[in-house]
């Protein structure tokens, strides 16, 4: 069992005592698949648990008596509210969501501007996505569903130039910050993954694609580090200490105070800026330059976007070219 089937497990623990307050430490168990000991460790590490700042009252309070649990905790029943960050930040998301899906979803915008009221968001605070493929989903997903073959220009890792290509797509797949397209490759006459923000062109043709494998079942693309990959490294507060389990880094390095440090190579600065805004302030970039560069601008552009949106909103956006 894995430090992640832990930690949902004892996330789950409290709610399940809630929901049946005579519950045992045995019903736990066997409700858990796990034993009597395990449930017993569980509540101790969730009673030093609770709100920051861990002050009274901020805890789980749990008391076992005879085998039953009890649990008592005022602040879990009352409704959640999100805080004005955490409301930015799904705002943003459903926006990144709605733009690259390139479709009306009158109940994700419905929910997004509620949201937005109920924060006080400014409306002129948009997510503009960056030129990294996602202009190539709608064609590709119109050959999807109509079954056509399309006709790319694509360059490959380490190449210089597009070569023209003919696929048979399949699917469409985001993993680690990256759009990729899967289907058979005509050229070599094989399945293939390809990388939206490596297309120069796109055509769907008329000539119709050979059906989706029964058994396609497309596995995230497995990153392999190439010669001309740039080093990063980064410094990581305790509380973003997620970050390293979201970028396969090379080396990682605890440090004393709870924190990581990760060294890790990548071809896409632009997904690393991402993840370090996503990470907020424990984030310190170390190296290369350019990254801490581009982060610092972004957060700066995010800023006058917050606290001028009027100005921001009235600036021509760029477009991209297909």
């Amino acid at each position: 069992m894995t430090a992640a089937d832990d930690a949902a497990r004892m996330l789950t623990l409290v709610p399940w005592f809630l929901e049946r307050p005579a519950a045992t430490i045995d019903e736990a168990a066997q409700a858990f698949g796990v034993d009597r000991r395990t449930i017993l460790a569980d509540l101790d590490t969730i009673g030093y648990c609770g709100l920051p700042g861990l002050g009274g009252g901020d805890l789980f309070d749990i008391d076992v008596v005879g085998d039953r649990v009890v649990v008592r905790v005022a602040w879990v029943e009352e409704p959640l509210r999100l805080t004005a960050r955490e409301a930015l930040r799904l705002v943003l998301a459903g926006e990144a969501v709605a733009a690259a899906l390139g479709e009306d979803l009158p109940a994700l915008r419905s929910a997004l501007d509620e949201v937005r009221a109920a924060a006080g968001i400014p409306e002129g605070v948009r997510v503009q996505l960056a030129e990294d493929g996602t202009h190539w989903l709608p064609p590709l997903r119109t050959a999807i569903a109509d079954h056509r073959r399309v006709r790319l220009r694509y360059r490959s890792r380490g190449g210089t130039a597009p070569s023209p290509r003919q696929v048979d797509p399949w699917a469409l797949q985001v993993s680690d910050g990256s759009w990729y397209a899967h289907g058979l490759d005509h050229r070599s006459g094989e399945r293939r993954s390809f990388r939206l923000d490596r297309i120069a062109g796109l055509d769907v043709l008329d000539t119709p694609a050979t059906p989706r494998p029964a058994d396609l079942d497309p596995a995230p693309p497995r990153y392999e580090p190439g010669p001309g990959d740039i080093a990063v490294e980064l410094v990581l507060a305790p509380d973003v200490r997620w970050v390293a389990d979201n970028v396969r880094p090379d080396i990682v390095e605890e440090l004393a105070d709870g924190g990581r440090r990760v060294l890790l190579h990548t071809d896409a600065l632009r997904w690393m800026q991402r993840i370090v805004l996503s990470a907020g302030p424990g984030v310190t970039v170390l190296r290369p330059r350019e990254l801490r560069d581009a982060v610092r601008r972004a957060a700066s552009a995010a800023l006058e976007r917050y606290t001028h949106p009027d100005e921001a909103s009235s600036r021509p956006r760029r477009k991209p070219t297909t």
